[in-house]
């Protein structure tokens, strides 16, 4: 079985506040899942990820383990 191992990121805003996540990552894109089953692919630019964030979790599904550079 050649079964990749995931990593799954999960990120929200805990003021729940309207925030954007910058995430630096060595994939070329990701998938992102939100509670509400929305399904998103964000592509990375330049090793970073830029994803809105809200008081609802989202799962963000990578191949590499992401690092968190900042939300603003």
């Amino acid at each position: 079985d050649d079964a990749q191992g995931i990593y799954i990121t999960s990120l929200w805003a805990a003021d729940e506040a309207s925030r954007t996540a910058t995430l630096s990552t060595t994939d070329t894109s990701v998938k992102v899942v939100g509670t509400d089953g929305s399904l998103d692919y964000v592509e990375a630019n330049n090793g970073e990820l830029v994803i809105p964030i809200t008081g609802a979790p989202v799962f963000i599904y990578s191949i590499t383990p992401l690092a968190v550079s900042s939300i603003n």
